[in-house]
């Protein structure tokens, strides 16, 4: 077969695979471009929760990105997204291996230890609450439940709970993919443990890990309900999701509330971009 045919067929195999995934791309351009254009519509007009008032410009934008208010709640929201991700990073990680060694040994143990995944938000958002607030934590370490430190505390404890399992999940659903070729070999050449781990199942797991963080960093950027449950009037206890809901129920000031949260979807994108350019590094290395 001449290269001018593999050219062609290569074009071809890329035009049927376009052909396939275009019902889908449409869809997911409907779904997320079409609520987004509306937004941007809107932060640019005087918009209330009703009717669309005069055209305003860029000024809700100022007024959001010079609000010391919106600066701090972005700062909470990025040490709370900060601190889960890496935390549970490091207990699905560790709870991931174990996991995966288990599994080799008998499978319904792996079965039993991902059952725990399963309990709900309520009892994770009140665990971790009570935690603080007069429970074991408070007692230990001497923290008064009603501060902001602790309420945050709180709040971050209650995440862990309720969205670690699901991280352990797609860790050992990661692990799984490890080729048992590639071990066995490593194995047979006489490679130590740390030498399999980096040699083999690092760069076999880096994409799923990559996914896995870039999905959390995004999900707990969005961070509403348990910041919300806990703030008090005046407390710095808030994220950027939980301003745009004040704008756009509290006081319905709809023109603002789209502004920041067009606002808020550039800030998440920009830190999953950051995400994987960090990520792409440290595969390299």
């Amino acid at each position: 077969m001449s290269t001018l045919e593999l050219v062609a067929g290569r074009r071809r195999a890329t035009r049927a695979q376009l052909a396939r995934a275009t019902p889908g791309l449409v869809l997911l351009a409907v779904v997320v471009l079409v609520p987004l254009g509306w937004l941007v519509w809107l932060s640019l007009h005087d918009a209330g929760p009703t009717s669309t008032g005069p055209w305003v410009g860029a000024d809700h934008y100022a007024a959001v990105l010079g609000s010391s208010d919106w600066w701090t709640a972005i700062a909470t929201t990025a040490v709370v997204t900060g601190v889960l991700v890496a935390t549970q990073l490091l207990l699905a990680l560790a709870f991931g291996v174990a996991l995966w060694h288990l599994s080799v040994l008998w499978w319904p143990l792996r079965f039993l230890a991902l059952v725990p995944a399963g309990i709900g938000l309520v009892v994770g958002a009140q665990a971790g609450r009570a935690a603080v607030d007069g429970g074991f934590l408070a007692t230990w370490f001497d923290i008064d439940g009603s501060g902001a430190t602790a309420a945050l505390a709180g709040v971050v404890l209650g995440e862990l709970w309720r969205t670690t399992g699901l991280v352990v999940v797609l860790v050992h659903a990661g692990l799984l993919r490890v080729p048992a070729p590639l071990l066995d070999a490593a194995v047979a050449d006489g490679a130590s443990s740390w030498q399999r781990w980096r040699r083999v199942v690092w760069p076999a797991l880096t994409p799923a890990l990559v996914a896995i963080v870039v999905f959390r960093l995004l999900d707990s950027w969005r961070l509403l309900d348990g910041p919300w449950l806990v703030r008090e009037d005046g407390s710095f206890r808030t994220t950027g999701s939980a301003v745009v809901a004040d704008n756009a129920f509290a006081t319905f000031a709809t023109g603002p509330a789209a502004a920041a949260g067009v606002v808020l979807v550039l800030l998440a994108l920009l830190v999953a971009g950051l995400a994987l350019g960090v990520a792409r590094l440290v595969r390299a290395r």
